[in-house]
């Protein structure tokens, strides 16, 4: 079998030894481009979560989840309940008796069933809307889920760690005169393509966005509903006209969207899931390490026996969800209960180590400073993203 060195034209490259190759988690050294186009390196639409759960944190949020719970019959009824549109949270009378094709329990669950991550054309989407979090939703989704050339060059260079690939230069000049390498890496891209946001997923120009398709992730997807409209999960169900300017039909069914004082404490960030993204993330004071997906999971989970238990029948739907997360349970211990001192620098170039609070003290300290925290975070998730990372298109390093 022929030196990978060899068949790239690259012999002077050094292969990395046994023991390095061991620590990247590889029992033997492919030998060729097709050996390490077998599955080596990580395809995650996400970076893998180094923060396990705070499980300090996750019990010390159980009041407020299960009060989340219980405040959430009211959006979840208005949405699973009544077989009518909802008038207060859409602009006219004929968006709610529209909307009346998702509500109710009959369609609410026919649509869950029915809905499709692709289409046929690409839907207008205006960068100016109505709706507050309807673009901030978008561009967090497309940039958490985006194929950028740094993503790309990552995954490459994990896969081919002898060829000292940093930058899309780098693959640019390696595939150059070489076929093989060109075929490998538009491999690559095809095969991330299945999990990350394409040129043929998306594109944009200076007014509008233009969306296809959309990736599978973990619980409810963003995706199309059989008539064609946008689904968005937290955030509610909507149809664009010919100039991309969307309209909501149906809120959704943890959406405080029209339920006066809710809403308002929705928006703010102090209560309710967050409107901006399709993760499932309760917002405001009372809820610990909430940026730790990790204890997010946990934390939810929790709160379903007892509010269950305790008369909150509506919450065995929370049970999916919340399990589709549960992955993230098993990671080692965001902190210890004790923290960890600072270290000082030794010098020679190698950073110093800053004090890590235990989750006790960071539980306190969220507690006292939680409403003027909670405010900020909702100001910046209000704010617009500005605007999308482009994705890369391999095809045009090698123009023909």
């Amino acid at each position: 079998m022929p030196d990978i060195r060899d068949t790239l034209g690259i012999a002077d490259v050094k292969l990395a030894s046994e023991k390095a190759l061991s620590k990247r988690g590889y029992d033997q050294e492919p030998s060729t481009v097709a050996e390490y186009s077998e599955g080596i390196g990580s395809l995650e639409v996400e970076p893998k979560d180094e923060k396990g759960v705070n499980w300090f944190a996750a019990v010390a949020s159980q009041p407020k989840i299960i009060g989340e719970y219980f405040a959430e019959v009211l959006p979840g009824a208005r949405r699973i309940l009544s077989p009518v549109g909802s008038v207060e949270t859409t602009e006219n009378l004929g968006d709610a008796w529209e909307g009346s094709k998702y509500h109710g329990l009959w369609d609410y669950f026919r649509n869950m069933k029915t809905t499709k991550l692709g289409r046929d054309d690409f839907v207008k989407i205006s960068k100016i809307q109505g709706e507050e979090n309807l673009i901030p939703y978008i561009e967090n989704y497309i940039n958490q889920r985006v194929l950028t050339g740094d993503t790309f060059v990552d995954a490459l260079s994990q896969e081919l760690p002898d060829f000292n690939i940093q930058t899309m230069d780098d693959i640019a000049r390696l595939g150059k005169n070489n076929k093989e390498f060109q075929n490998y890496a538009m491999d690559l891209h095809k095969r991330m393509s299945e999990s990350y946001m394409t040129e043929e997923d998306y594109y944009q120009d200076d007014d509008n966005y233009y969306i296809k398709n959309f990736k599978e992730i973990p619980g409810v997807n963003a995706a199309w509903t059989r008539f064609g409209d946008l689904q968005l999960p937290n955030l509610g169900i909507f149809k664009f006209d010919a100039e991309g300017k969307g309209s909501m039909l149906a809120p959704a069914a943890s959406s405080y969207e029209g339920i006066w004082g809710l809403e308002q404490l929705q928006d703010a960030g102090l209560w309710g899931m967050d409107e901006t993204t399709p993760d499932i993330k309760y917002q405001g004071p009372g809820m610990f390490d909430q940026d730790n997906p990790a204890t997010q999971a946990a934390t939810q989970i929790l709160g379903i026996p007892t509010s269950i238990a305790t008369g909150n029948i509506k919450n065995i739907l929370h049970t999916p969800r919340a399990i589709a997360q549960g992955a993230k349970l098993f990671s080692k211990p965001t902190r210890g209960f004790r923290g960890t001192p600072a270290e000082v620098s030794p010098g020679f170039g190698i950073p110093g180590q800053s004090r890590v609070p235990g989750i006790a003290e960071q539980a306190t300290r969220e507690t006292l400073g939680a409403p003027l925290t909670m405010g900020k975070m909702a100001l910046q998730n209000k704010a617009l993203v500005g605007g999308v990372a482009a994705p890369i298109g391999i095809a045009s390093l090698w123009p023909e």
